[in-house]
């Protein structure tokens, strides 16, 4: 019952205030419904939507409790997207272009308000040939990489990688050169997201932001890498279709279909259509409706990801990509990038000169294969102390 409080709260017209006062009238657990929330990162929305309510549906110690985290949470958000344009404002006055992903954009972009979406990281898209010169700047303004990276592995990391962070005063910006983890095989080429950029303004800053079809296509990717593991990433897709009503599903199906993405954006656009209920061409919606494979994943993301709560991660995680994908290209530079490509942890765990760094690629899967017996030992203890426990309690 208190899960689906939350889940109400990205609704779309009327459905929205009549579930919510519906659901309101039985009696609710406020702190199962409060840890919920701010796993999911739907405080904001939540309060937004119940502070409309009337008094009588809302016990007032919870609602303050809410108002409390919700205004937290806005003066965060309104420092970050301040230190966001610091940052890009850094960049284009050494001539680096750069736009911003996710984050404050994206709160204004969708809802119109920058405390209505909350957000950790700041991304920061730039281009690959920036890549070092941005490192440089960021390093004397004085950020530290998260994960230290000498100048010889960053050349590697250019190629293998697509991302960098940076940490400065409880600011963490993650700088991008490319669009997703390689591993994931993106459905977009890193130009495309500099074709027909959009302005918005915040903080009375113009910056430049995804059109809305690029952006459906980024959200749907980003949420099934994360097998859609946070309501608000479900909400942010709900709202795309809501204000951009326009949308061209048509040409976007077909060009997702064209680079075997067709599963991943479907996923994105069925769980925005039945946990927000938005209205969908019939023909689109009857196209979805009849692949049998995306009932599955829907009831999978459903109960395991979002309800559960279950972490996204290891075998799951790849399961998932091979299930959402329909090109078996992709599974494979997905397993080849898993297995054989290094990481940073791994030139962290063996530092080794650059002229050996071809060992690398034999570290890195003897340390998945080690990860795998360490996850399978904690499985089997688990196991044991469960039979145990059991044991104990007959």
């Amino acid at each position: 019952m208190e899960h689906e409080l939350v889940f109400s709260t990205i609704l779309v017209g009327e459905l929205q205030g009549d579930r919510m006062r519906n659901l309101l009238r039985h009696d609710m657990n406020w702190n199962t419904i409060r840890h919920f929330a701010i796993y999911h990162h739907m405080v904001p929305l939540l309060y937004d939507r119940l502070k409309n309510l009337s008094g009588e549906y809302v016990p007032g110690e919870a609602l303050h409790e809410l108002m409390r985290l919700y205004r937290a949470i806005a003066v965060q958000n309104l420092r970050k997207a301040d230190h966001l344009l610091h940052v890009m404002s850094l960049l284009s006055r050494h001539g680096i272009e750069s736009l911003a992903l996710k984050g404050p954009s994206l709160a204004v972009q969708l809802y119109g308000d920058l405390s209505l979406r909350q957000f950790n990281d700041l991304d920061i898209l730039i281009h690959e040939k920036d890549f070092f010169r941005t490192c440089e700047l960021l390093t004397i303004e004085g950020y530290r990489q998260a994960l230290p990276v000498n100048p010889d592995k960053k050349k590697r990391l250019v190629r293998s990688g697509n991302d960098l962070h940076f940490i400065r005063q409880g600011y963490s910006v993650e700088l991008h050169w490319g669009v997703a983890n390689k591993m994931f095989v993106s459905p977009l080429g890193h130009e495309e997201f500099w074709q027909r950029l959009e302005k918005i303004y915040f903080l009375d800053t113009a910056v430049l932001a995804l059109p809305p079809e690029t952006l459906l296509l980024f959200l749907c990717h980003h949420g099934a890498n994360h097998q859609w593991c946070r309501l608000k990433w479900i909400a942010d897709i709900v709202q795309l279709i809501k204000i951009y009503p326009d949308l061209d599903y048509f040409a976007l199906r077909d060009r997702a279909r064209s680079i075997g993405f067709l599963r991943s954006l479907d996923l994105g656009i069925m769980l925005a259509e039945r946990l927000g209920r938005i209205k969908l061409p019939n023909i689109v919606q009857q196209e979805i409706n009849a692949d049998p494979v995306l009932e599955k994943l829907f009831i999978q993301v459903v109960k395991k990801s979002l309800i559960e709560a279950s972490v996204p991660g290891g075998l799951s995680g790849a399961f998932f990509f091979f299930r959402t994908r329909e090109n078996f290209t992709d599974w494979w530079v997905y397993i080849w990038n898993l297995v054989f490509i290094p990481r940073q942890m791994d030139w962290i765990v063996v530092d080794l000169p650059d002229y050996l760094y071809p060992i690398y690629y034999l570290i890195r899967p003897i340390r998945l294969l080690n990860l795998i017996f360490l996850l399978f030992l904690n499985s089997i203890f688990e196991k044991f102390r469960k039979f145990i426990d059991y044991g104990i309690d007959q």
